[in-house]
């Protein structure tokens, strides 16, 4: 288990790297859009895929990287599963959250 939560983080860890990148070009002109253009990046289809991925990725890597300072620094195994296991839903929620507001901006006119 432990090979695999490590494996994943740092696969996670390199699929953040682009996703950056990207954002942070993308924020950098920004400025040059209008409001209407940026609305249709973010509900084309490429876009919400990208959101969805991007945002799954992110929150992955954090639930993984949480987990392990939980078990690094939580002795109680009681403890450990219990705070783990509420990282997990909250991170859960964060995700079901961001899809959410997808839809959401995309119904908006």
């Amino acid at each position: 288990m432990a090979i695999r939560s490590w494996l994943a983080q740092r696969i996670t860890a390199i699929f953040i790297i682009p996703i950056i990148i990207y954002l942070v070009c993308y924020l950098m002109n920004i400025g040059a859009l209008s409001y209407t253009e940026v609305k249709n990046d973010i509900i084309s289809l490429p876009g919400m895929i990208f959101i969805i991925v991007s945002s799954f990725t992110i929150y992955m890597h954090s639930a993984l990287g949480i987990e392990v300072v939980i078990e690094d620094y939580i002795h109680r195994v009681n403890l450990q599963r219990f705070l783990v296991n509420i990282s997990n839903i909250l991170h859960l929620i964060l995700f079901l959250f961001t899809i959410s507001a997808l839809f959401i901006i995309m119904s908006n006119p």
